[in-house]
């Protein structure tokens, strides 16, 4: 039993995951390759968010091997510093006067 799953179960959907056929491949293959499927493409995720949104103060190695991000307040809104938050603001002030048919934030 693998997660609830059987070991056959457990072999096709490890195979699914990493796009493989499962014939002469073991149970331990499959989940190795899995992990590691999955291990890239929480690494693919990291270095999206820091081009997008930086990633100081963010244990980027707990993420990779966990997948567990505590350090972004997760479920509340983005914290921008005060100096973001004015250029944030002076963007979308620049966007609607260039088109003053986009629409406006709710209470604005």
């Amino acid at each position: 039993m693998v997660d609830g799953m059987s070991g056959t179960d457990a072999c096709y959907y490890f195979a699914g995951l990493v796009g493989v056929r499962p014939k002469g491949l073991t149970l331990k293959q499959l989940a190795a390759m899995a992990n590691g499927r999955i291990k890239q493409r929480r690494i693919d995720a990291v270095q999206l968010a820091g081009l997008v949104w930086g990633m100081s103060g963010i244990d980027i190695e707990r993420f990779i091997h966990f997948g567990i991000i505590e350090e972004t307040g997760a479920g509340g809104p983005v914290q921008l510093s005060p100096e973001m938050a004015a250029q944030v603001a002076a963007e979308v002030e620049r966007l609607r006067s260039s088109d003053p048919t986009l629409p406006k934030a709710k209470g604005v």
